[in-house]
């Protein structure tokens, strides 16, 4: 019984402080952070939450060098501290990072030094040690200025499938080309460039998974010759990277004449289906149409979905039992924040549509973000890069997968079922020889200064600055002090267990504990009825 109420009790804990809206600033002035490239979780069946990471490109105004920022947490409340990764000479960018395990990330980016082109990278990163366990160039071994472009990569298996875009001259045009790696940690295991030989097409790949049946499914853009608009593309290649198939996929207007112009794609497996996920491009000034379709193995299309919504789409989370669109409410309809639409993934209806602007007012298009849902907590993260003149600070979103944040107001949608075209493409391959090397690069950790801007305690930000806690981090014991008369404190570990509990009458109170080392949450409880939450870092 005593186990069902501490579960039952930190399911509350947890609900508690499940609808937060966060501004994240570096403590360290020299530093720029550019634009988030994506989130990653980890988690194991339990009551713990997931290891969540976000990886975001930065510069470092003094060395005037590109680093990469790995930022770590579980939850709101243990956001302490971010890892920086930075060559010893030249430049490091991030354009993805995935979980390995609970203590160990795997990211691919590029590096460019001496005015060389960019090269491409893998890197696995310890989170426990902190320490960079790999991290290699890769080149062609008979040239090294062959282009690779990192696009994203899948983790299966304990090996990695890296899914690149390479260029090649044609006809006296430039043509973007698919290619595949595979890599153990160590080692490339293979690696293929496709349609390289006499190509017609021009295949921009945006992105990777693992199809029901086994075989790595991507997808991406295609644009054939003589063609001066893109399509997206869809295609299967078995796990020792030959081509199943691939397919144009063509969404056309309602007039069937004419078709969207698509220039991102993202492809996810759920249960036995395949799904695709793009935005039409209406041109700079607006958001087009957001398409959801749904695949059988053989890239056969079973249903699909068009929106009409005020989201310029930047990232998409399939997780749980719905779909998550996440992205900015475009400026040109009035709009100042960051929007989030939610989709049933059985029925394609819209079960919500939120907006946020606190803290997001200055957005300019160039905002980035990416989600994650941990399905143990029940609970949607988003963190989310302004880049508005003067803004350099990170928004971190806690959400319930009902998306009823406070915080949040309401967006309308439309949907439709405009006409689907799909075609059939030929695939020819050709192996790389490719070769690592290693960069020598290192390490060091900058503190976050974290202020909760929006919550759900009907507390104004104005009260909660007015209460202390100090010394913190905490050693043995500590003073609190607030302006309102208290009338108890709480403190729980990351759990919800409550490991203390005091009733007080003051403004100002000394507590004694004997906590072990590590993250805590205080709640303080006023006269008033109304109570805060405080964290704690016990040394």
């Amino acid at each position: 019984m005593k186990q069902i109420l501490s579960f039952l009790f930190c399911c509350f804990t947890l609900l508690l402080m499940s609808q937060s809206l966060t501004k994240l600033n570096l403590s360290s002035n020299d530093i720029i952070m550019n634009d988030v490239i994506g989130m990653s979780l980890f988690s194991n069946l339990g009551i713990n939450p997931g290891s969540k990471v976000c990886g975001i490109n930065c510069t470092n105004m003094t060395s005037n060098q590109s680093e990469i920022m790995l930022l770590p947490f579980y939850n709101e409340s243990d956001i302490t501290t971010s890892f920086f990764i930075y060559p010893k000479l030249g430049n490091l960018y991030i354009n993805k990072v995935i979980h390995t395990g609970h203590d160990d990330v795997f990211f691919i980016g590029t590096y460019n030094n001496s005015g060389s082109g960019n090269l491409m990278v893998f890197g696995i990163f310890s989170l426990k040690l902190k320490t960079i366990k790999t991290l290699k160039v890769v080149s062609l071994s008979t040239d090294p200025n062959f282009i690779l472009k990192p696009v994203d990569v899948l983790y299966s298996n304990n090996e990695f499938y890296i899914l690149a875009e390479s260029l090649i001259s044609y006809l006296s045009e430039l043509n973007s080309k698919i290619v595949l790696i595979k890599f153990d940690g160590n080692n490339i295991l293979w690696a293929n460039i496709y349609n390289s030989i006499a190509p017609i097409n021009s295949e921009a790949p945006s992105s990777i998974n693992m199809a029901p049946n086994g075989n790595l499914i991507l997808s991406g853009t295609i644009r054939k010759a003589n063609d001066t608009e893109p399509r997206m593309m869809l295609a299967q290649f078995d796990t020792d990277g030959n081509p199943v198939k691939m397919k144009t996929v063509e969404l056309l207007f309602p007039d069937v004449k004419h078709n969207n112009r698509f220039g991102w794609t993202y492809v996810k497996s759920k249960g036995i289906n395949i799904h695709l996920f793009s935005q039409a491009e209406i041109g700079a000034s607006e958001p087009g149409t957001v398409l959801m379709t749904m695949f059988d193995n053989d890239l056969n299309l079973r249903t699909w979905r068009n929106f009409t919504a005020p989201i310029r789409v930047e990232s998409v989370n399939t997780d749980g039992n719905f779909f998550l669109f996440g992205g900015q409410a475009p400026f040109e309809y009035g709009y100042e924040g960051y929007a989030l639409m939610k989709v049933n993934s059985s029925n394609a209806i819209v079960e919500q549509f939120k907006y946020y602007k606190t803290e997001l007012k200055n957005s300019s298009i160039a905002t980035s973000s990416s989600s994650v849902y941990d399905r143990v907590t029940d609970r949607i993260w988003t963190i989310i890069k302004p880049n508005g003149t003067g803004e350099n600070y990170l928004i971190l979103l806690e959400n319930p997968s009902v998306l009823d944040h406070r915080c949040a107001e309401n967006l309308t949608s439309t949907v439709a079922k405009d006409t689907m075209r799909l075609t059939e493409n030929p695939v020819n391959t050709k192996a790389l020889q490719l070769q690592l090397s290693d960069i020598d690069a290192s390490v060091r950790e900058i503190d976050l200064i974290i202020k909760e801007v929006c919550n759900t305690t009907g507390v104004k930000n104005s009260t909660q600055d007015q209460v202390s806690i100090f010394p913190n981090p905490v050693i043995g014991s500590f003073n609190l002090k607030s302006d309102k008369s208290i009338e108890k404190i709480n403190i729980y570990n990351s759990l919800g267990n409550a490991l203390y509990q005091k009733r007080i009458d003051g403004v100002q109170f000394f507590v004694e504990t004997n906590l072990a080392a590590g993250v805590y949450i205080v709640q303080i409880f006023f006269k008033d009825k109304s109570f805060i939450t405080k964290k704690i870092v016990v040394d």
